[in-house]
């Protein structure tokens, strides 16, 4: 009873926050472009397979036309990456226009290419201009990562947009072309560090015009910029870099998200030009949505896990557990049919339940170790994780230089820390939500439920099997493999290692031959690899194995005073 009260608290808690941080002052709605055409579908279940789909986040103040901004999203991502961005925006008076490129989302489906990126780009603005509550007079693109690169190519083809914003990337422009180009970047950005910023900000203000403005020593009270030209010209450029973000965390970054809708209201005429930032009204940090979304959606998942134990139990002793199951799973499998109309969350949400709910049923697999002590451990291994990327995101941009430049950022890296996981969970679950609609993911969905009625906890077992054996391979000595003394288990691990050495090698060496993959892009990628995968790996592997660690997993491991959760003397069924 007491864990039903607590999920129930929580589940409030999520609730209120998400409610009172609700977005105000804007208004949001679907559109569908239908390839071949320019004409807007009207009604959700008139969209076809052959459409790019989007979302228009519109002032409620004000007059339309609206000035208007199109957002384009990065690799392996959708237009609710786009969102928080979208929703300041509109909360400054600017129409904003989100959507998925062909191949992400809920677009139609088409293979990887820049090209047809830009082609979905420039239907969506044609689009735009044909709205009559978007100003197309007043209009500019942006965007993150690959949407980035594709909105730079864009402004510089059409010479109407008015303003250019690049989030995490930086591409070739002159100090006219395109108009009132904006850099923002996070000082601990893996793919494009600071000095790669740099030498395409030099290119784009050429490198004898003299810099009007430069808060390289604010405190980071301001962000760190540069600002030259004109915004009345189309000269204007802007040089943004936040101590608070990566390139994941870029478009969810409060101070990113802030100075991109600043200038973008300056440029667009909705505010008079300033050299100096202005003095922008407090507004709530998109992180903290974020953190709201996660918080709801994790509390309904452990209420309804919880609520499905507590069944599972009680119709345990009336032999109806078979039933249970596969009463659960004809609902998944009506959503996965789409014979019920429930939203796209329902699907993978019930087949989490199935497996999380038998596994946690399964009194014979926590009798050495309680479920809630599994989950403590869980947590413990997550923290130590996140500890493990922060210092190697510190390590990189030491390397990279960033942190020479900036060294006052490094007091911002436990925020930014703590807020990855927030975006990160954000992130990958709208993906799942959007892959799990896939054909692909329909399969997957119905493999996991016959695996879960036929083989209760099967998935969680073998994935459980995984992690423990990934621990002890991290934990055990790394010794010479050839010497007679090694240990078998060493000498296992060294061949591993030695294997998924020579298939990577082999990998690039073919992607360089068939010439989709150039010597220095071969050269970067071993740099992130050995940046973020060797060097995770091995500090991971120091901190399992050091002593403070293992007592506090020794700690966390043990049982509470009382029974716990689950009776031990039950015998699972």
């Amino acid at each position: 009873m007491r864990t039903l009260l607590a999920l129930c608290l929580s589940l409030l808690l999520g609730l209120s926050l998400w409610l009172g941080l609700s977005p105000k002052g804007v208004r949001s709605q679907p559109f569908y472009i239908a390839l071949g055409s320019q004409q807007q579908v009207k009604q959700f279940d008139q969209q076809s397979d052959e459409e790019i789909v989007g979302q228009t986040y519109l002032p409620t103040e004000g007059t339309a036309p609206y000035p208007t901004a199109i957002l384009c999203h990065g690799v392996s991502s959708s237009k609710d990456t786009m969102k928080p961005l979208a929703i300041a925006l509109a909360q400054r008076g600017i129409a904003a226009v989100t959507f998925d490129f062909g191949g992400y989302g809920e677009s139609y489906r088409r293979s990887e290419s820049l090209n047809a990126n830009l082609r979905d780009t420039q239907r969506v603005i044609d689009w735009v201009r044909q709205q009559p509550q978007l100003d197309a007079d007043r209009l500019g693109i942006g965007g993150h990562s690959m949407g980035g690169t594709t909105a730079l190519e864009a402004a510089l083809q059409d010479r109407d947009l008015r303003t250019t914003f690049l989030l995490s990337i930086a591409g070739v422009a002159t100090p006219t072309s395109p108009q009132n180009l904006f850099f923002g970047s996070g000082i601990y950005e893996e793919l494009n560090p600071v000095s790669v910023i740099k030498e395409f900000w030099a290119l784009a203000i050429a490198k004898n015009t003299a810099v009007e403005h430069n808060a390289a020593d604010s405190g980071f009270q301001r962000p760190m910029f540069q600002q030259v030209g004109q915004l009345e010209t189309g000269t204007a450029r802007r040089l943004v870099f936040s101590p608070t973000a990566d390139h994941l965390l870029a478009p969810y970054d409060k101070i990113l998200v802030e100075e991109v809708a600043d200038w973008v209201a300056q440029s667009l005429g909705l505010s008079e030009p300033q050299l100096n930032f202005p003095q922008l009204q407090p507004s709530i940090n998109p992180l903290w949505r974020l953190l709201a979304q996660v918080w709801t959606g994790g509390s309904v998942l452990a209420l309804l896990i919880h609520l499905y134990s507590r069944l599972y139990r009680y119709v345990r002793a009336r032999s109806w557990l078979l039933g249970l199951r596969i009463a659960v799973s004809a609902i998944a499998i009506g959503l996965l049919t789409d014979s019920l109309s429930w939203s796209k969350s329902s699907l993978p949400m019930l087949v989490v339940v199935l497996i999380v709910g038998n596994y946690c049923c399964r009194d014979d697999l926590h009798r050495s170790c309680s479920f809630a002590a599994k989950i403590r451990l869980s947590v413990l291994y997550i923290s130590l994780i996140a500890l493990v990327f922060g210092i190697s995101l510190g390590i990189h941009a030491l390397i990279a230089g960033s942190l020479l430049a900036y060294p006052r950022a490094i007091a911002y890296l436990p925020q930014l820390v703590i807020s990855l996981p927030i975006a990160l969970t954000y992130d990958r679950v709208n993906w799942l939500l959007y892959r799990m609609e896939s054909g692909i993911g329909v399969s997957i969905a119905g493999l996991l439920i016959a695996i879960e009625i036929m083989r209760p906890s099967w998935v969680l077992l073998r994935l459980s099997d995984g992690v423990t054996k990934g621990v002890t391979v991290l934990r055990q000595p790394l010794q010479n493999p050839f010497s007679p003394t090694s240990a078998k288990d060493s000498r296992q691990t060294w061949m591993l290692a030695g294997g998924l050495l020579l298939v990577l090698a082999i990998a690039l060496s073919y992607q360089y031959q068939t010439g989709v993959l150039t010597w220095d892009a071969a050269q970067f990628v071993l740099k992130l690899a050995l940046g973020f995968i060797v060097v995770p790996l091995v500090l991971l592997s120091v901190g399992i194995r050091s002593r403070l660690f293992r007592a506090i997993e020794k700690t966390l491991a043990k049982p509470p005073l009382h029974q716990g959760t689950f009776r031990r003397s039950e015998q699972s069924s």
